[in-house]
């Protein structure tokens, strides 16, 4: 829960709804790499919360369902632009 813990942070020190309006780019990074985040933690979640990791897997746009993914995670199925 560390992991979840920094992000959180991380997301109050970027503050994006401010960013937005004078570095636009550098929101779609800052959220980009919370999405990462997020993709890595249903992993983690996925034997206690099946059920919600699905869910999080498909609103995240990655095809491959949690369960044959197994522990394996990658940056490169979030695509940035499509969430």
């Amino acid at each position: 829960m560390t992991l979840a813990q920094e992000t959180n942070k991380y997301i109050d020190e970027k503050a994006p709804w401010k960013e937005f309006k004078n570095q636009p780019q550098h929101t779609g990074n800052t959220l980009y790499h919370c999405l990462n985040v997020i993709n890595a933690l249903k992993i983690s979640l996925n034997p206690f919360l099946p059920f919600s990791s699905e869910k999080l897997n498909k609103m995240l746009g990655v095809n491959e369902p949690v369960s044959v993914q197994g522990w394996n995670w990658s940056q490169d199925q979030i695509s940035p632009g499509k969430v």
